[in-house]
């Protein structure tokens, strides 16, 4: 049998999609048969046995498959990887993952066309930025950073490129006159207000406003699985922007302003872990990749909208009580086994960071919390 007989695709449908429906049309004078999950096992079988009464040829689109015994499977191996060869077989859209036992066999006999469906984070802004060239569309800065932060992550950390697809369609969509695609575009092509909520929460925490700040907390749920996953979340993206506030300010304070201030910010370069645990290794980033970008670190120095500098916003005690007050934070939080719990640590930050309580209190919130594990 000719391996041309059987093709797999999976991949983004954006981009499988076009292919496939210009493989069909090819076969426009054959008899198209399709089976999904509510099929049965005894169709499926006696159309790959048999002959046509309409057409002399036969295409079978599987979209996915109903549950089989572990017999059915074997039969539907062996059909598989004996074909006849007047029956064409397209299995699309159908995950490798979820269907070893027959993709096993079609890598024997059949045609892959196989492409990866979604991006670990740190590829996200790569992949926005090539796809934004790819279909003409000019993007700022400002824009793939929100984008990043607005992806729907799974647990896992991943992002469907299907997902990323649509978000750019949206923002060219919005405004077809646009030159090009700027943060307001994804705020405003956002499916929901938390959905975006973390970056634009960032930026709030320099008016100190408690109530606004505590309500996004307790909304913290929307941005993971839990408000675990939520608080887990802010914490690190506090933990950035203020870490960068501090290096800002140690910098300013050595008379290092401007130009040179931002040049000596984007100097310091991102690094990877390689390993696990103790054989666990410092690797620096193979791009070369500042650790901050330059819109992040303009936005801290720079007036924006004419509201004042994040730099100036806090003093050099401050900044060393939150980075202090996050990095003892996100630790408690690693081990948080109750949304209760992990509300609380982030409330004290938040109470901390507005005024409402001193770094005395917070620490003291804290040694309460690992005692009470500690007792349970």
């Amino acid at each position: 049998m000719s391996s041309k007989n059987i093709i797999w695709m999976y991949g983004p449908l954006y981009y499988i999609k076009p292919t496939f429906s210009n493989l069909v049309e090819k076969f426009s004078n054959y008899e198209i048969i399709k089976f999904d999950d509510c099929s049965s096992f005894l169709d499926i079988n006696n159309t790959l046995s048999s002959y046509s009464c309409f057409s002399d040829n036969r295409l079978i689109i599987f979209t996915d498959l109903p549950s089989l015994t572990e017999s059915e499977k074997k039969k539907l191996k062996a059909l598989i990887e004996n074909l006849p060869s007047h029956i064409y077989i397209i299995f699309y859209m159908m995950s490798p993952e979820q269907n070893k036992f027959l993709f096993s066999s079609v890598e024997k006999v059949g045609k892959l066309f196989i492409e990866e469906t979604s991006l670990k984070k740190r590829d996200v802004a790569g992949w926005v930025n090539q796809r934004c060239t790819k279909m003409g569309l000019k993007i700022e800065e400002d824009a793939v950073e929100a984008i990043v932060e607005t992806c729907p992550f799974d647990d896992k950390g991943n992002v469907l490129i299907d997902a990323l697809e649509m978000i750019i369609l949206k923002m060219q969509l919005f405004d077809v006159r646009a030159k090009s695609l700027n943060r307001e575009c994804v705020i405003n092509t956002s499916s929901s207000y938390e959905t975006i909520a973390i970056w634009d929460f960032v930026s709030k925490c320099d008016s100190r406003d408690y109530e606004s700040l505590l309500n996004f907390i307790e909304k913290s749920n929307l941005l993971g699985k839990s408000h675990v996953d939520g608080v887990s979340q802010i914490l690190f993206s506090m933990y950035w922007k203020y870490k960068l506030l501090l290096f800002l300010k140690e910098k300013s304070a050595n008379k290092i302003t401007g130009q040179d201030l931002v040049s000596s910010a984007l100097s310091l370069k991102k690094i990877n872990y390689v390993g696990t645990g103790f054989s666990a290794r410092v690797k620096p980033d193979e791009k070369g990749s500042s650790l901050w970008s330059n819109y992040s670190i303009n936005s801290c120095v720079n007036p924006i909208y004419g509201k004042k500098p994040s730099i100036e916003v806090y003093s050099r005690k401050e900044l060393y009580i939150l980075n202090n007050l996050l990095h003892k934070g996100i630790l408690l939080t690693r081990g948080c086994d109750s949304d209760a719990e992990a509300l609380l640590i982030a409330n004290t930050i938040i109470m901390v960071l507005c005024n409402v309580i001193n770094y005395k209190t917070a620490v003291s919130i804290f040694s309460s919390v690992e005692k009470l594990r500690n007792k349970i």
